[in-house]
């Protein structure tokens, strides 16, 4: 034995002082399980472990609050305001409440009294320790600078709740799509430290897999009684997280079991939008296609798309880190189709997990971005692998990123209408073109002899552009027609890869056989009028430039 700690026994002596000493270090050490790229995945998991155990702060104190940011008496506001909270945590407590006015009941978040004095307090103590830490060359890798920055900047927006209040507005309208429920919230209630949401009256993820270890069958008669079925609720949990990650602004990014909620009729509900991600466009479309590529099993794609996650890439052998990604994401993929397998190896985590062991191999390091969604990825895994522990990882992310690509391109389909109008407004162009060059026909003919054997460069050029927009006609009438064909005759093998030719024949919008017939002619007549220019254009001495 060489004495050393292994990964996860690091990860537990680090995990549990930080859980009994509480409040913002229990934070931090969430953020720092996330770097599974330089510290490996075993020590990070184990640290993912972390429990907020913070116990409630007295009714009293909640009041107060309260009272001081509404600026009213509590019995002005709530009718019943119940001073024992049913939830804490190091940042604030819940308290169930109702309406007066409006006659709701709700859950009234309040944060906890000197929290923000607490939050620089111990940014001083993480900034010195950092400060140390960086003496020395060993742990200079290991970047704990960024980490401090970025807990900073998280810890800030969860100390104002009206950035809160914000984001469950947001993935109210999200989640609304997906028919998941999600707390309604009251503008004119919230401040800083307080938040008025809608109480939502449902079972706890967790205490669903708490009754599930201790009683099954109780479980079971629950479960039938409500008409939920776990393994559908499971990959319903999985597609709205794909679903909010890869087509909205805003996701969940903890949706451990304590956040997540089961309704009768296996409907879900999320809560508590502390901690929400925001992606942009310019990360969520190679994000998608990243995933596409390892639904459709496209590993070499998947691995040149998942390049973007890595921030700064350093001088390295790039081909001899693709392939080394490459065999992970293949090995994977043999798993996912074994059921023997535990669910560990078979989950998508595993994966993140394995490609950060590379990237540490490497020492690249993996985008902020990117981590955040891994982490979301990593707290719903629990309740996967209750729920649906066969479930399909390639299959859920070639579905559901096919959907997400069917969707964008139903959005950028132009109007039928529109696309007449627009074809009809080409038609009157080329014919107003085309009397411009019996224009020009009649000039050349009134010229002298020596000119109408020669053709003039304002009508060479002419020639030449019309020559060009008969090419872009040709290539046009072969467009529309594999349209045609696949709406009318008979669907084409397409690929709706964005951007590709495929795509653009999918996106050509839905039409009946008058509107083709319609289009045809149109197509016909645009033709006629351009050849016709050219061919006064292009004549010289009785010859033409034909089509």
């Amino acid at each position: 034995a060489t004495g050393r700690l292994r990964p996860e026994e690091a990860g537990r002596l680090l995990r549990e002082p930080m859980e009994r000493l509480g409040g913002i270090l229990v934070a931090f050490a969430q953020l720092l399980s996330l770097r599974h790229d330089l510290y490996g995945a075993e020590f990070c998991h184990e640290l993912m472990r972390v429990q907020d155990r913070a116990v409630g702060f007295p009714g009293d104190g909640a009041r107060r609050i309260v009272e001081e940011d509404l600026g009213a008496p509590i019995e002005a506001i709530f009718s019943s305001f119940t001073e024992t909270p049913v939830a804490a945590a190091s940042i604030g407590q819940v308290h169930r409440a109702t309406l007066r006015k409006e006659g709701v009941v709700v859950a009234v978040k309040v944060q906890r009294p000197g929290i923000r004095a607490t939050f620089e307090r111990d940014m001083r103590l993480i900034a010195g320790f950092v400060g140390i830490l960086r003496r020395f060359a060993s742990f200079r890798r290991l970047r704990l600078e960024d980490i401090a920055v970025e807990f900073q900047s998280a810890i800030q927006e969860e100390l104002d709740y009206r950035r809160e209040a914000y984001y469950i507005r947001q993935m109210r309208r999200v989640l609304s799509g997906m028919k998941v429920i999600s707390p309604r919230t009251w503008k004119r209630y919230n401040r800083a430290r307080v938040l008025v949401m809608e109480y939502l009256e449902g079972v706890f993820m967790s205490d669903v897999l708490a009754v599930q270890a201790k009683d099954p069958d109780r479980l079971a008669r629950w479960l039938t009684e409500n008409d939920v079925e776990p393994g559908k609720v499971g990959r319903r949990l999985y597609r709205a997280f794909l679903r909010m990650v890869l087509d909205e602004p805003f996701f969940h990014s903890d949706l451990h079991p304590g956040n997540v909620m089961v309704f009768r009729g296996g409907r879900l509900g999320l809560i508590d939008f502390g901690a929400v991600g925001m992606l942009h466009a310019d990360f969520r479309r190679p994000l998608c296609e990243y995933l596409r590529a390892i639904g459709e099993r496209d590993f070499v794609d998947a691995i040149d798309r998942m390049m973007f996650l890595f921030e700064p890439i350093p001088p390295m052998d790039i081909d001899e880190f693709k392939r080394e990604m490459l065999k992970v994401l293949r090995q994977w993929d043999a798993n996912t189709r074994l059921s023997c397998l535990p669910f560990n190896q078979r989950s998508a985590v595993y994966l993140y997990g394995e490609f950060g062991r590379v990237a540490r191999t490497f020492g690249v390091p993996i985008s902020w971005t990117y981590l955040r969604v891994d982490r979301a990825n990593f707290t719903m895994s629990v309740s996967l692998s209750h729920l649906s522990p066969d479930i399909s990882f390639p299959k859920e992310m070639r579905n559901v990123t096919r959907r997400i690509v069917g969707r964008a391109l139903r959005r950028l389909r132009p109007d039928p209408d529109r696309l007449r109008g627009t074809m009809l407004a080409v038609r009157n162009a080329a014919t107003r073109i085309a009397g411009a060059s019996g224009g020009v026909e009649s000039m050349m003919r009134r010229s002298s002899l020596g000119i109408q054997a020669t053709t003039s460069k304002a009508s060479f050029a002419l020639a030449s552009a019309f020559r060009s927009v008969r090419l872009a006609l040709d290539a046009l009438g072969l467009f529309l027609l594999a349209a045609f064909v696949h709406q009318v005759v008979v669907p084409l093998p397409l690929d709706a890869t964005p951007l590709s030719v495929d795509d653009l024949v999918l996106g050509v919008p839905e039409l009946g056989r008058l509107d083709w017939v319609a289009v045809a002619l149109l197509y016909a007549s645009v033709r006629r009028a351009v050849r016709e220019a050219l061919e006064i254009l292009g004549r010289k001495e009785g010859g033409s430039y034909g089509l």
